[in-house]
């Protein structure tokens, strides 16, 4: 990647750390309700139905899940909410991680199953791999090692095919009378040119939030704060040309 665009990373990242002091704790503390509130519900349908062994409940159990991640996405709306009102000076707020379910919900809705889709389609070998576990056609060590791997795939072709499409959020929460159609539209032509420029930013945090996870999540609780900020920094100067 261009040393431009490291150099704009690296900028970002400066300016989050600053915004971000002195309301990290509470940010960390946020991220810590909204991954409770997620896994739990997101326990729900495998707790409801159970070892599946048949095709037909296993499809259910699949659409229960989707349905319930897509809600549970809604709820990380609400740090993204946390950080544009940092960049504002305004202090963030536990209410918000519930804002897309009070400011034109049917609108995020609708943001959300797009993206879901998106990720769902990407995940189907998982699918397929955990139907052939089930049926004991392949043994729990070539499931576990191809659902690692393949999880690891998910996000990063995820991540390139969802960047164009990353400011849409933060237009929906800038002005919540935006239909989705219509900020995915904005999105991608804000984007057009910034695309590898917020990979670098992408790629920059990697690390970070790979330790975050492995320390048992506790790292994560501060990492994706200052990812998040740094997101809506990169949104705030591609849109409206404010620079940190």
């Amino acid at each position: 990647m261009g040393g431009g665009r490291v150099k704009n990373a690296s900028r970002i990242k400066t300016a989050a750390r600053c915004i971000l002091m002195g309301r990290h704790a509470s940010m960390a503390l946020y991220v810590l309700i909204a991954y409770l509130i997620g896994s739990l519900s997101s326990s729900l349908p495998a707790l409801l139905f159970g070892n599946v062994e048949s095709a037909p409940l296993l499809v259910v159990e699949y659409i229960v899940t989707f349905l319930v991640n897509i809600l549970v996405s809604m709820i990380w709306v609400g740090m993204s909410v946390n950080a544009l009102k940092i960049l504002r000076e305004e202090e963030p707020s536990l209410g918000n991680l519930f804002y897309a379910f009070r400011n034109q919900p049917d609108h995020f809705l609708v943001l959300e199953l797009i993206l879901s889709l998106i990720r769902t389609a990407i995940q189907i070998p998982t699918y397929v791999a955990a139907y052939f576990y089930a049926a004991g056609q392949i043994n729990v060590l070539q499931y576990l090692l191809f659902t690692l791997f393949w999880s690891l795939a998910v996000e990063v072709i995820y991540m390139i095919i969802t960047l164009p499409l990353s400011l849409a959020v933060f237009l929906m929460i800038d002005d919540p009378q935006l239909s989705a159609a219509r900020a995915l539209r904005m999105s991608v032509r804000s984007m057009k040119g910034k695309n590898s420029s917020l990979l670098c930013l992408y790629v920059s945090f990697v690390g970070m939030l790979l330790l975050g996870v492995a320390s048992f999540m506790i790292g994560f609780l501060f990492v994706y704060p200052y990812f998040l900020t740094a997101q809506a920094i990169f949104y705030k100067e591609a849109v409206w040309g404010r620079q940190y």
